[in-house]
């Protein structure tokens, strides 16, 4: 599980984008993205913060 802070977030058709740092990450670090459909990111009680946990096969690591 990774404790992380919403920066930034992005109402998109049908889904909502957050894009996430986790928590003691230093400000240069690269954001996490994140897709929910709008109900679920409805339901989310702090929208500042948010505990996510994800599969390993669901991580696509990508080199900038």
């Amino acid at each position: 599980a990774l404790p992380c802070l919403v920066e930034r977030v992005i109402q998109d058709v049908f889904e909502t984008v957050l894009l996430l740092r986790l928590e003691g990450a230093a400000p240069e670090a690269p954001l996490l993205r994140m897709e929910l459909d709008k109900a679920a990111w409805r339901a989310v009680p702090d929208k500042s913060r948010l505990t996510v946990s994800v599969p390993p096969e669901a991580i696509l690591l990508l080199e900038s």
